[in-house]
């Protein structure tokens, strides 16, 4: 792993991890913490970033066990409510983003 000490912020994190835009629009969730996370990235197109967006749900997954937790309730809420909508996904989601704040410090 290659420590960036970067910071992103904790809603487009799980929209990014999710692949489920909750309040952000399009991919502006991921590629701003695709940014954040791999500052030296040059030019990436939309299948870039979810490539992307994949390999941090991966590390996600695998070396945040409490936040994996958390993605996977969230997870299991969405399949259980397929017709779930933007705003009431969003205030599902409130209480696991404020549990870790603002901002959260993800090593990729």
């Amino acid at each position: 792993n290659t420590s960036f000490t970067a910071k992103t912020n904790t809603r487009k994190l799980f929209e990014t991890v999710l692949l489920k835009n909750f309040e952000g629009q399009g991919i502006d969730s991921m590629k701003a913490v695709t940014k954040d996370l791999y500052p030296d990235l040059g030019f990436v197109g939309s299948r870039g970033f979810k490539y992307y967006a994949l390999q941090i749900r991966d590390v996600v997954m695998n070396n945040y066990p409490e936040l994996a937790e958390d993605i996977k309730t969230i997870q299991a809420h969405i399949e259980s409510h397929p017709g779930i909508s933007k705003p009431e996904l969003a205030g599902y989601v409130k209480p696991f983003i404020e549990k870790y704040g603002e901002n959260i410090d993800i090593v990729v």
